[in-house]
């Protein structure tokens, strides 16, 4: 089996695989040198392409969340991740959006599915 999504942990080295309910892959086009002519078309350079990977888990424990939330914390990390289009598994260091976890249930310390985006540090040419 495949594991869509593994997030490196700085502090031990360890990768830690994370179990989504939803996984895309964006790819962000990078543009060098853009200009914008009188008759308003655009031109540029394009210089590479970004696989950002949104992601949203699945309903957590109060356990799950510390792990997740601590992962995502990190200010980069290495993530191994499924390429939607090649494929394959990439990796590549990122960076994560802002998270939040909403609890739902405080007796049984249940929370709901955390969403998430990671943006690719690093580019590559296509």
């Amino acid at each position: 089996m495949i594991n869509l999504l593994e997030i490196k942990k700085n502090s031990t080295g360890e990768y830690h695989p994370i179990t989504v309910n939803k996984y895309r892959v964006d790819y962000k086009k990078n543009w060098g040198s853009q200009q914008r002519n009188l008759n308003g078309s655009t031109r540029g350079t394009l210089i590479g392409l970004q696989a950002n990977v949104v992601a949203t888990s699945e309903y957590l424990t109060q356990t799950k969340v510390e792990e997740l939330v601590g992962l995502l914390n990190q200010s980069y990390f290495l993530v191994k991740f499924y390429d939607t289009v090649s494929n394959t598994v990439k990796e590549a260091n990122y960076t994560a959006s802002d998270v939040s976890a909403e609890l739902v249930r405080l007796r049984n310390k249940e929370y709901r599915a955390i969403s998430f985006t990671l943006t690719a540090v690093d580019m590559w040419v296509s």
